[in-house]
């Protein structure tokens, strides 16, 4: 199973196509945390980011934003996280956090992590169930090889033809 830069942004594209969101709550934040989540994130679309990306100066912004993420925000955001973590070569420490934070049942109540996911729709679960199987078991996280084993493998098709992250894997016979 290979990565596709170009094909894994227009399968995320398909797949999560909500309007932008700006319903970020600032309460609770340092001024030295809402800065760096306000420069990094204000009125900027997921898609925007992604074409700019540099994972090096983003993941503390993607990093710090996972402590303060709404439902909302965590939904329109996960494309750009998605992305961002499966190209993350050098192993910057935010996709740890994001799969930990909201993508794992072992790290919340089952009704919260269950409720989260309510919302979203079965080709945006079957990309979230391709991410986690290709963060557990090809970049070795070993929480989202278990969040895989425990809730996401049911949701997981890669063979779906539009869903597929993984280029050319859809066309792929069966028996292979």
């Amino acid at each position: 199973m290979g990565l596709n830069k170009n094909h894994l942004l227009e399968v995320l594209n398909h797949v999560f196509n909500e309007g932008i969101m700006h319903d970020f709550n600032y309460g609770g934040m340092d001024y030295f945390d809402e800065k760096i989540i306000y420069n990094f994130f204000h009125n900027k679309t997921w898609q925007e980011l992604v074409v700019n990306l540099d994972i090096k100066s983003a993941a503390y912004p993607l990093e710090l934003a996972t402590y303060y993420f709404n439902e909302k925000n965590f939904k329109y955001y996960i494309p750009l996280y998605i992305y961002a973590s499966l190209l993350n070569e050098k192993g910057w420490v935010f996709d740890s956090c994001f799969i930990d934070r909201y993508l794992s049942p072992d790290y919340q109540e089952i009704e919260s992590f269950l409720s989260l996911f309510d919302t979203f729709s079965n080709p945006q679960l079957n990309v979230i169930s391709q991410y986690m199987h290709y963060a557990g078991y090809n970049i070795g996280y070993l929480s989202a090889r278990t969040a895989f084993e425990i809730f996401w493998e049911i949701f997981y098709n890669p063979r779906i033809n539009g869903e597929s992250i993984f280029f050319g894997y859809e066309n792929m016979d069966i028996s292979e």
